[in-house]
């Protein structure tokens, strides 16, 4: 029986099969094993868009003349200063990234001409499944090109697991679906044939309300069914993250595994090693789960109110002494909220951003709220919160560029500023660990970490602080769970 797994997570997905007895991931991207969890679609239905040859054509030429240019201003610096001149540039393109750039700038000038033709707000499953959709750093690149020429979806998981209208159900079914099957093909098409079985990776928790839970999970039977993938079950992503680790253990240990995703944080404590590895079932191996809706996109809202937030008008005072009021402006920044979200780009919201321009003493961070909204930016502010908190996981310090307003900010943020930030997202996260352990009255030997957010400096800090003298291992924090999935797959597979 031939099986692959797929992690559907919020902040990127992955994909993986066994190969040769390990645990492999799937090329999603050039040179990488994980899509970001972002999806582009355009503003009106565009499928299978035909670009003239002759319009590639007419752009190639044009890159080769400006190649041609800048070969012959090279030639003459090098007589002039009488050395060679390292080449740079469109100079060191081949025919071959020509012609790509070509096609992509011809593609992107046809898909303005379609959208400014066809000025359709309607953002539904209809136009999801119509369309040619873009996915993960593709999906950014043609948002950061221009915003206005489509939609772009962060994170859908996030959305899952609150109250949504039938309509807005049918939405992240197909935009579900339309990831789950690129990951089924990918997979496929790196496996050679198709699978016959696939284990998908659900949280303990679906980040919103517990109620809505069962909704997450049959949005997620739909999307799969829609996506031809028949014959699945579902998998803890802790328990895969545990199995990943269980792989290289050489005796049985009791591990209290931390995975730390982009819109969960998960705890697990179990028993892992040689013994247990083979079992198909797993359940009695698992002496205690702890969970809360929380993770590393909650930490980028943060991080964005925290140090974006006076750039778009919270602290700015009014003529009549008093400060701008904060709720607008926390929409805009709140993108894993869809009535927040709403909100900001309502049209009663723009009567009230003309009124905070006409009162504001400090009238430009109200104008770059209002070039938020009017060019749909307020994702690509996210994006810019997120590249600066994964940053200062290496760095000490580090300037944000908000380049793309027309009063550009360059802003400074040092990781003390940042840990201070999220203080209180990491003692939770310890607390949840403490849980797990209180439940059954005992300690790990060994704590297994993993998640994008285990990344952060203070989060080691604290849960060295938490556990001391108990060795921490850090795993591959973005492919452990696909990792253990496959080798649940295999599992679970052979014991049919």
């Amino acid at each position: 029986m031939k099986t692959i797994a797929i992690d559907y997570g919020t902040s990127n997905c992955a994909a993986s099969f066994v190969n040769g007895g390990e645990p492999s991931l799937v090329e999603l991207e050039p040179g990488s094993g994980l899509l970001p969890s972002v999806l582009w679609v355009p503003r009106s239905p565009i499928r299978n868009l035909v670009v003239p040859q002759g319009e590639v054509e007419k752009v190639a030429e044009l890159l080769r003349a400006e190649q041609a240019e800048i070969q012959k201003k090279r030639l003459e610096q090098e007589v002039l200063v009488g050395k060679p001149i390292n080449p740079s540039g469109l100079e060191k393109l081949s025919s071959e990234s020509v012609l790509k750039m070509a096609w992509d700038s011809a593609r992107r000038d046809a898909m303005q001409q379609v959208a400014e033709e066809n000025k359709s707000e309607d953002l539904s499953a209809q136009l999801i499944r119509s369309s040619e959709v873009l996915l993960g750093t593709e999906a950014i690149r043609m948002h950061m090109d221009d915003p206005s020429l489509g939609y772009l979806i962060k994170s859908p998981k996030n959305f899952l697991a609150v109250d949504l209208f039938p309509e807005q159900i049918e939405f992240f079914v197909a935009i579900t679906a339309v990831f789950l099957r690129y990951l089924k093909q990918t997979a496929e098409k790196a496996l050679g044939v198709e699978a016959d079985f696939v284990v998908l990776g659900r949280p303990v928790k679906y980040h919103g309300a517990g109620e809505f839970e069962p909704g997450a999970l049959e949005i997620m039977r739909r999307a799969a069914g829609e996506a031809g993938i028949n014959n699945f079950v579902f998998e803890y992503e802790p328990i895969a993250a545990a199995v990943a680790y269980e792989h290289q253990l050489a005796e049985n240990k009791r591990v209290l595994v931390l995975d730390a995703g982009g819109g969960t944080t998960d705890v697990t404590l179990m028993q892992l090693g040689p013994d247990r590895k083979l079992k198909a079932e797993r359940k009695a191996d698992i002496l205690s789960t702890s969970g809360e809706r929380l993770g590393g996109t909650d930490l980028d809202v943060a991080f964005a109110k925290q140090f974006f937030g006076r750039a778009f008008g919270i602290g700015i005072m009014t003529k009549t002494g008093l400060p701008i009021p904060k709720s607008g402006i926390l929409d805009a920044l709140t993108i894993t909220d869809i009535p927040a979200q709403t909100r900001f780009y309502g049209r009663a919201m723009a009567v009230e951003l003309n009124e905070y321009l006409r009162d504001a003493v400090d009238k430009e961070p109200i104008k770059r709220l209002i070039e938020m909204k009017e060019n749909h930016l307020a994702m690509r502010v996210n994006r810019s919160a997120e590249l600066g908190k994964i940053a200062l996981s290496d760095d000490e310090q580090v300037t944000i560029s908000l380049d793309y307003f027309d009063n550009p900010l360059d802003i400074p943020v040092g990781r003390p500023e940042l840990e201070l930030n999220m203080t209180l997202y990491i003692e939770k996260i310890v607390l949840l660990m403490s849980d797990a352990c209180s439940q059954v009255g005992v300690e790990p030997d060994e704590i297994f970490i993993t998640g994008g957010t285990s990344k952060i400096p203070l989060m080691n800090r604290m849960v060295r602080a938490r556990f001391p003298g108990v060795a921490i291992i850090s795993g591959d924090n973005f492919g452990s769970v696909a990792k253990g999935l496959a080798i649940r797959a295999e599992t679970i597979a052979s014991a049919f």
